[in-house]
């Protein structure tokens, strides 16, 4: 009889969990699909930043003095 009541609960219990587990992997693949879909967007705006900061970054680094002097000279670090 105790055997029979615990079997009884054994499969209450894991089909608990196999629903609880099966709510899970729905809520997973939901939140995979939202990310998934801001991925290229967000990479877009990686790259714009990057190339905007190594452009502002040319731009600042030629406006130091010795930069510049060499740059009139005719000689880029050190090159003729």
């Amino acid at each position: 009889m105790y055997t029979a009541l615990f079997a009884q609960s054994m499969l209450v219990t894991n089909k608990r969990e196999s629903e609880e587990g099966l709510l899970m992997d729905i809520k997973n693949q939901s939140i995979k699909a939202k990310h998934s879909d801001r991925l290229p967007m967000i990479l877009s705006k990686l790259w714009v930043f990057l190339s905007l900061n190594y452009i502002l970054s040319d731009l600042l680094s030629n406006m130091e003095a010795s930069v510049l002097r060499g740059l009139l000279e005719g000689s880029i670090g050190g090159i003729p």
